[in-house]
């Protein structure tokens, strides 16, 4: 049990087997008898471990892509060039940065008809509620979603509202951005922004009119600096992870202290070529879109290890000439699947659920 110092605690525990479970909770001060806090007893799905070395490859069942479709840009049910990606809290909502067309596209996963958007929010502008090329997005416990909008050099905030599966603009916030991309979301109620232009990294407080609390690193190239940082996330100690240009991934404390880095430019596994986007599981799973690989890598968060990796197949053209190379005129156009092209966006729901966005192929991988 941890003492989060806001009038809140964190209280954290290891299943020993999957199953639903009631989860009762009790405070007991001495000489009164015990009292059951809000909500107690609390209904617990515990999920069979993930087998991460599984993920994305050939034969396993593959989840529908979403948003794929050959139909013209910019109307409800495509993307174009999708950035940012992450889920509500219940794991049902996907909130998608559809970067091309300036707004943040809404997916209920529950709806059989599921890669349709039941929302769309945002158009192209300078005003209080418009967006320039939006680039990432997150959304918190109590249904905040922050987009960075990358050439308005802002944050913007919105309310979503599962009722009505919406979003209202609630405000936008300025902190001497300049070119703001990654994002991630603290169990301290902070949200760390990857000023990219200023080659650092925001941390602001959600809770205090977004007040900011540091800045970690500086320009540079050596430990605890940065060049352009792509994005940041959190694993289950706390740990700060910030990828950027240099092809390295950095590690810091909750208190913005350098811990370590792993990752250089490369093809080899633990080796990135433009790490775009990460995400960590409830499993402490650390996936990393290695954009100019064309592939994700997955790392224990903990300490760095490489597990598994997806993507990185022959191109489309390789494909179509090698189903095509034993037959001199075949009867029927030759339909080649896609692959992965450049992932810009990931995230992971608490239910295992993977979305890749995908910026080259204008749709979303779901694992």
């Amino acid at each position: 049990v941890e003492d989060c110092k806001d009038g809140k605690y964190k209280i954290s525990f290891l299943p020993c087997q999957p199953g639903n479970f009631d989860l009762q909770i009790s405070i007991h001060p001495p000489g009164l008898p015990a009292e059951d806090v809000a909500g107690s007893p609390f209904k617990i799905v515990v999920a069979s471990s993930t087998e991460v070395t599984r993920i994305g490859l050939e034969g396993e069942p593959q989840k529908p892509r979403i948003a794929e479709s050959n139909s013209q840009s910019g109307i409800l049910g495509t993307v174009f060039h999708p950035s940012g990606v992450d889920f509500d809290h219940s794991g049902r909502y996907l909130f998608v940065v559809d970067q091309g067309n300036h707004r943040i596209l809404v997916f209920d996963l529950k709806d059989p008809e599921g890669s349709r958007p039941v929302y769309s929010y945002g158009r192209k502008g300078t005003g209080p509620e418009d967006l320039d090329t939006p680039c990432d997005i997150v959304v918190d416990e109590e249904n905040h979603v922050i987009v960075s909008d990358l050439l308005n050099h802002r944050l913007q905030v919105l309310d979503f509202v599962p009722r009505t599966a919406s979003l209202r603009h609630r405000t936008s916030i300025e902190s001497a951005f300049e070119f703001p991309k990654g994002l991630g979301l603290t169990d301290r109620h902070q949200i760390l922004v990857c000023d990219s232009g200023n080659h650092r990294v925001q941390v602001l407080d959600t809770v205090d009119n977004f007040r900011l609390v540091r800045t970690i690193g500086c320009q540079g190239s050596v430990d605890g600096q940065f060049t352009n940082p792509l994005d940041a996330t959190v694993n289950r100690a706390g740990e700060i992870f910030v990828s950027d240009s240099t092809n390295r991934i950095q590690v810091f404390d909750a208190e913005g202290n350098f811990l370590r880095a792993f990752g250089a430019k490369g093809k080899k596994d633990g080796f990135f070529n433009h790490p775009a986007s990460l995400a960590v599981s409830d499993e402490d799973v650390l996936f990393v879109c290695d954009q100019g690989n064309r592939r994700i890598q997955a790392f224990r968060a903990s300490d760095g290890t490489f597990l598994h990796k997806w993507g990185a197949k022959k191109t489309k053209k390789g494909a179509e000439a090698e189903a095509n190379e034993d037959d001199e005129a075949p009867a029927e156009p030759v339909i080649v699947e896609p692959e992965l092209g450049k992932p810009m966006g990931i995230a992971v729901n608490a239910h295992g659920h993977i979305v890749v966005s995908d910026y080259e192929n204008n749709m979303i991988w779901s694992y």
